[in-house]
């Protein structure tokens, strides 16, 4: 089960961000109710057509800084999701739906998101026309999740309990923060990150995905590496 929180409200100093109840169903089946904060450039909607940026983990919509202005000068909708990459695929078409994105949508994911972006792309193939991967995970387990046995390790005694977490926390704060060099403010996060790392199906999940896109009219497909 993923869970989907929140960095900070729609409130804060962030151009657009929005808030907005979205119910999903887990790969158990239960339903879960979320309240999602996004940016949206034009919530109106746009005759031109949507962007949906989905990030990676550690990540926000932040990740997409360079490209909302460039979108936004050319009138096109830019919905990005705001969490701690707690999203998954039912979540996103949650989202989308709810926002009224119904036709010329561009899916566009970067790393750990790409994943999600390729599978819900493939969900709406009727209503995509591009599918953009940035850096992208990639069909095999990245060398930076080897060795796995040591992802199972970690979470495994992670579950333990809370003795068990406050010992981990700050030793996943340093390597995150200084070792991988990426800027998370506490432990919880990182293990966050982790576990939606851990929880990535290569080859299982983006092949079919993949498949149905390219045989799709009119869709375009974008990888940048």
């Amino acid at each position: 089960m993923w869970w989907f929180q929140a960095t900070s409200s729609a409130n804060s100093n962030d151009d657009h961000l929005r808030q907005q109840q979205v119910q999903y169903s887990t790969s158990t089946g239960e339903i879960i109710d979320v309240e999602a904060v996004y940016q949206d450039t034009l919530p109106s909607g746009s005759s031109l057509g949507t962007v949906v940026a989905i990030h990676g983990a550690p990540g926000s919509h932040k990740d997409f800084k360079y490209v909302t202005p460039l979108l936004q000068k050319k009138g096109i909708r830019d919905p990005r999701l705001k969490c701690d990459n707690m999203e998954r695929n039912n979540f996103v078409n949650g989202l989308l739906s709810k926002i009224a994105v119904r036709e010329k949508v561009v899916i566009m994911g970067h790393s750990r998101g790409t994943e999600n972006a390729a599978n819900v792309a493939a969900w709406n193939k009727e209503k995509l026309s591009g599918l953009v991967l940035v850096n992208p995970t990639g069909l095999q387990l990245h060398k930076g999740m080897r060795p796995f046995w040591g992802i199972k390790l970690i979470l495994r005694l992670y579950s333990l309990g809370s003795i068990a977490q406050l010992m981990i926390n700050p030793i996943m704060k340093y390597l995150y923060n200084n070792v991988l060099g990426l800027r998370l403010d506490s432990g919880e996060r990182a293990m966050m990150c982790l576990r939606t790392m851990y929880n990535l199906e290569y080859e299982k999940a983006m092949r079919p995905s993949i498949d149905t896109i390219n045989v799709a009219k009119n869709v375009r497909e974008f990888l940048s590496v």
